[in-house]
C-alpha cells in the first residue's frame, strides 16, 4: 500500500506534542526559577539597604552623641544607656549647644529610631530576624586625666524570612560604633 500525502499520521503528531510538551515544561521551570532567584535578590536589596541606612544614623548620631547633663562624673559609663530592646544617649540638637536624647528601640522585628520630640522614625521594618547592642567601656589606669573609653558593640541579623515561599538568606551586621565627641569629653573636660 502506498502512503498518503494528505496529512500526518497519528505518530507524527504525538512526537511533535511530546517534543512540544517538553520545550514548554522546560521554559515554564527556567520562567519559575529565574523570578523565584529575582524575588530573593530584590528582598536581599531591601535588606542591605535598611541596614546600610541603620548603621549610618547610628554611626552619626553616636558621633554626635555628648555627656548627659544631669549624670555625675564618676558615672560616666552610664552615658548611654542600653537595655535588651532600647539604646539611648544624648546629642547636640542645634547649633546654640542644646541637647536632646535619641532612642532606638526594636519590636517584633522593626526597628525605630526617635530623636526628642519628633515623630518615631521605622529604620528596619520587619527583615529584623535578631539584635544585640552592649555598651563597652574601658578606662586605663594610671593616666592624668583619666583615659577613658565607650562604645557600642552592635549585632544584627537581617533578613531570613519567608516570602512567597522563598527563604531569603539571612544577614548578619557586626560593628563597634565610637561616640567621638563623648570619648573626647570623658577624657578632657567637659
Amino acid at each position: 500500500m502506498k502512503a498518503s500525502d494528505n496529512g500526518l499520521t497519528l505518530t507524527e503528531i504525538l512526537v511533535v506534542v511530546l517534543i512540544a510538551s517538553a520545550l514548554i515544561g522546560t521554559v515554564i521551570t527556567l520562567f519559575t526559577q529565574f523570578r523565584r532567584g529575582f524575588v530573593k535578590g530584590e528582598e536581599t536589596n531591601v535588606v542591605l539597604q535598611e541596614g546600610a541606612l541603620t548603621i549610618a544614623h547610628m554611626r552619626t548620631d553616636l558621633i554626635n552623641a555628648v555627656y548627659p547633663p544631669s549624670l555625675p562624673p564618676d558615672r560616666w559609663a552610664e552615658s548611654i544607656r542600653a537595655s535588651t530592646d532600647t539604646l539611648e544617649f544624648f546629642l547636640f540638637r542645634d547649633a546654640d549647644g542644646g541637647k536632646e536624647t535619641v532612642r532606638y528601640s526594636v519590636s517584633q522585628g522593626r526597628l525605630t529610631r526617635t530623636q526628642g520630640s519628633d515623630a518615631t522614625r521605622t529604620l528596619i521594618n520587619g527583615s529584623l530576624a535578631s539584635h544585640s547592642w552592649r555598651v563597652e567601656t574601658e578606662e586605663v589606669p594610671g593616666t592624668v586625666p583619666p583615659l577613658r573609653r565607650i562604645w557600642i558593640s552592635l549585632a544584627l541579623d537581617l533578613g531570613g524570612k519567608t516570602t512567597g515561599g522563598i527563604q531569603a538568606k539571612a544577614i548578619p551586621i557586626r560593628a563597634n560604633l565610637f561616640p567621638v565627641r563623648l570619648n573626647r569629653s570623658l577624657y578632657g573636660s567637659r
